[in-house]
């Protein structure tokens, strides 16, 4: 059972809501309060009503525009907060021609979110991370699959989005931009000389951590990468190309099917290991491919990392939790995440493009290497 509850404060409702200082006036929160508990949703003429003023005073009160005594912007957000009510987000778009929502999309099909959202944890930092950072900038955001056609981005109803991994001529970003929709990718589109990008230095990240491989002893290092499409994969995959050259190495790479990346990797490398030239190190691009690598190292009898050393691409607790522990690029996905959104954010209102915004990375060395 509930009971209605009354407030007892003195307010000038005008001519036809006449009250005396220290009246009961169960027609403000009272009737509110019970309106809400029955179920009706509260409206802006409740709110009006209740703080004896018009709809449009309401409505600049709540906006924060408009020429608004203080006393009576007060007593409109204080009738507001006791009814539970907001202006509808829908309301306001119509307006101000937008929606106060982003959209963040991840590359796999619909078929792959379950496991992406399950087992990555890349993308939960970086998604927790876009989430907490808009709810920051006071919007919401909008977790979307990749659009297909201009029209399922319209659909979205969104002022903004943000695109994980953008392919060459990534056909998200022309819609966008046909369609006056802001855009910041997470990661740069290969060949695109946007600006509006936030992402790592996969090419110096690479350089590191096959130095490190060189400094403990590895002279002929494999590359496991994806046949994605994606900037980090091929600036990785340039970067030791160069590597390679550069100490007349014969570079070892093979591209992983995405979709399951360690059980790519665990056959990739035992066709390495019984090749002619068996590498003496792994470095495996994708989210878990290293797990692949250690599962065929063990399958050959082979001691990690005394016969062969492995390095992740993309750390995760499964790369610290595994045995031996993998040494791992900490891609810092909440940092990026974060930035992503405040970039995001800038350009919706209207700032300019300051160039890419690159977060470092860290080497974590394991015992792996």
């Amino acid at each position: 059972m509930v009971t209605q509850r009354c407030c007892t404060f003195a307010v000038n409702h005008g001519p036809s809501h006449a009250v005396t200082p220290g009246s009961r006036i169960v027609g403000t929160r009272g009737n509110l309060w019970t309106m809400v508990t029955r179920g009706r949703r509260p409206t802006i003429a409740d709110v009006a009503r209740a703080a004896g003023v018009s709809v449009t005073t309401v409505s600049a009160a709540m906006s924060g525009k408009g020429r608004i005594d203080p006393a009576t912007r007060a007593r409109v957000q204080e009738a507001a907060r006791a009814a539970g009510w907001t202006p509808r987000r829908a309301a306001q778009a119509l307006r101000s021609g937008r929606t106060g929502t982003i959209a963040l999309c991840i590359p796999p099909d619909r078929s792959s979110w379950a496991d992406w959202m399950r087992h990555s944890s890349y993308l939960q930092q970086l998604t927790a991370a876009c989430a907490a950072a808009t709810i920051d900038a006071g919007r919401l955001m909008l977790l979307a699959p990749r659009p297909a056609e201009r029209v399922e981005l319209a659909g979205l109803d969104v002022d903004g989005l943000l695109l994980l991994d953008p392919v060459r001529a990534d056909p998200v970003v022309r819609m966008c931009a046909a369609a006056g929709v802001a855009l910041v990718t997470v990661d740069r589109e290969p060949g695109s000389t946007s600006p509006w990008w936030v992402g790592n230095d996969h090419r110096a990240a690479t350089r590191g951590v096959l130095d490190h491989l060189h400094e403990r002893g590895a002279r002929s290092v494999a590359l496991l990468t994806g046949a994605e499409r994606w900037a980090w994969l091929e600036d990785a995959h340039a970067a030791y190309a160069q590597w390679c050259a550069e100490r007349g190495a014969p570079p070892l790479v093979r591209a992983l099917d995405m979709d399951r990346p360690a059980d790519a990797a665990a056959h990739a490398t035992s066709a390495l290991l019984a090749a002619g030239e068996r590498p003496d190190a792994v470095l495996a691009l994708p989210t878990h491919a290293a797990l692949g690598v250690l599962a065929a190292a063990r399958a050959a009898g082979l001691d990690v990392p005394g016969d062969l050393r492995v390095v992740a691409g993309v750390d995760g607790p499964e790369m610290a939790a595994a045995r031996p522990a993998v040494t791992a690029l900490d891609l810092r996905p909440a940092e990026l995440g974060a930035r992503a959104v405040a970039m995001l954010v800038r350009r919706l209102g209207g700032e300019p493009p300051t160039g890419p915004d690159l977060v470092a990375t860290d080497l974590l060395v394991r015992a792996s290497s």
